[in-house]
């Protein structure tokens, strides 16, 4: 499938055996590499749309909502989907739902704010 150097080899065969099949080859080709090329994109806009940052000051949903963010999993995430910056340091990517901080830096993270959220009780 992907294998550009056997694709050529095929081509060059085809048109010594019959050069007539130009035309439908040069197509076919063209078409396959459109299709490759929005394969790309497609990947490209997924990545992009999936991207999001963490907003530590918030705490609770209604905190999150006040960001514009998305409350889930214990963390504010807020969309960088129409953000085409760099990626940032707290800046993780969707995948199954999953941030990309590790789950014992999240505990950690989580132990750390423990005692600065009024409306948990320890």
């Amino acid at each position: 499938m992907d294998d550009q150097a056997h694709a050529s080899a095929d081509f060059s065969t085809a048109l010594k055996l019959d050069p007539s099949l130009r035309p439908g080859l040069e197509k076919e080709v063209g078409n396959i590499r459109e299709r490759k090329a929005q394969e790309a994109a497609a990947r490209g806009t997924l990545n992009q749309m999936s991207r999001y940052t963490v907003e530590p000051l918030a705490r609770t949903k209604e905190q999150c909502d006040q960001y514009r963010g998305f409350w889930t999993g214990g963390e504010c995430r807020i969309s960088q989907a129409l953000n085409p910056g760099p990626v940032q340091p707290n800046e993780g990517q969707l995948r199954g739902g999953g941030s990309l901080r590790l789950a014992a830096q999240l505990a950690s993270e989580r132990a750390g704010l423990e005692g600065l959220n009024p409306s948990r009780k320890t």
